[in-house]
């Protein structure tokens, strides 16, 4: 049996998109989540499988444990999730483990027995969204400090984000990106000018900017904010904004500024959330310029529902993860921090 992907059918977390009758799970963590009883179930799913290094890789969960994870090849593929000789009752899970910027990840159909049934699992009161940069898509957090960057090292599941809303019982979006800024993407040091090919403030109001722009969309898709109204979002960015800022001190001001300007855009399109601007696990000196922004933010506006949360650095215990990046360990005391800071304000009680 041949079943549609579509949302009577089941919960689909994180940003999505539909282009030719297929539903795109565009960011990290985006995920579809339903009750399947039967015996058999596969997916077919479409991806671009831009290199083996970069390649989409999809979590399969059931029962909240995983159960194995999917490395989709180029084009349109079908994937078994469940094989069982006996009919089960089992709670599906299909997590986008990797990032927006590597191999796409859409789902086309979903094929059953014939007896089969599907239906929506049920979402959580509340949500938290998450927007950053490779820290927050878990970037590195499986790999070590001489390894390659390769998305098998990457797992968002694992990202002190879906962590942290996970153990909140929350609902979870994540608009990431790894090497995005402000005001400038990372950059090497014998460079002098910003890369601002792709920066958050002008990706974050649509769906999928950077899947429009790979497909050559002129018609990019504006975000239905409704879809998500978030409780609390968390904002962690400027750790790349540093490579250009060098503690220079227009560049500083320049960064301040546009910090203020993100906020309001978040503010514009979430006007009823606590916003928790964080920084500081692998950039300490720009955490003083992001709590500056902040300040003058709260200062020029009276938004009183804006906080500064500084995250402490890797420690040495820890380990390091790809390019420098914060393990899994690192990642689970991340957010066990966030967790006790939102749960001693009592802003999801």
């Amino acid at each position: 049996m041949k079943l549609e992907a579509s949302k009577d059918r089941m919960k689909v977390m994180g940003r999505y998109d539909r282009l030719d009758e297929m539903l795109y799970l565009c960011y990290s963590g985006a995920y579809v989540e339903f009750l399947f009883v039967g015996c058999y179930l596969e997916v077919e799913m479409l991806s671009d499988f831009v290199s083996n290094k970069e390649a989409c890789i999809m979590g399969v969960y059931l029962d909240g444990k995983i159960h194995s994870r999917l490395k989709l090849n180029k084009g349109i593929h079908r994937y078994t999730l469940i094989d069982s000789t006996e009919r089960i009752s089992v709670k599906v899970r299909l997590i986008k483990l990797t990032e927006v910027q590597y191999a796409t990840s859409a789902i086309h159909a979903l094929f059953t027995d014939d007896e089969a049934t599907i239906q929506p699992t049920k979402y959580q009161r509340r949500k938290i969204e998450f927007i950053g940069d490779s820290i927050t898509c878990g970037y590195g957090n499986e790999g070590n400090q001489y390894g390659s960057s390769t998305t098998e090292e990457e797992n968002a599941v694992k990202s002190y984000a879906i962590l942290c809303a996970e153990e909140l019982k929350a609902d979870f979006q994540l608009i990431s990106f790894s090497g995005i800024g402000i005001i400038s993407r990372y950059i090497e040091p014998d460079i002098e000018e910003p890369l601002t090919d792709v920066l958050m403030p002008i990706i974050y109001p649509y769906t999928d900017w950077y899947l429009y722009k790979r497909k050559e969309i002129k018609n990019k898709h504006l975000w239905n904010f409704n879809e998500f109204i978030a409780d609390i979002v968390v904002i962690n960015l400027g750790s790349n904004d540093a490579s250009y800022i060098r503690n220079q001190k227009d560049r500083e001001n320049y960064f301040v500024e546009e910090y203020q300007k993100f906020i309001s855009t978040v503010r514009k399109y979430q006007p009823e959330s606590v916003i928790i601007c964080t920084i500081g696990v692998m950039e300490g000196k720009i955490s003083l310029v992001v709590q500056k922004a902040v300040s003058l933010y709260k200062e020029h506006t009276g938004d009183n529902k804006v906080y500064f949360f500084e995250e402490e650095a890797i420690r040495s215990e820890e380990g390091i993860g790809t390019a420098g990046h914060p393990t899994v360990r690192t990642h689970e005391r991340m957010a066990q921090k966030l967790r006790e800071y939102i749960q001693e304000n009592g802003w999801l009680d």
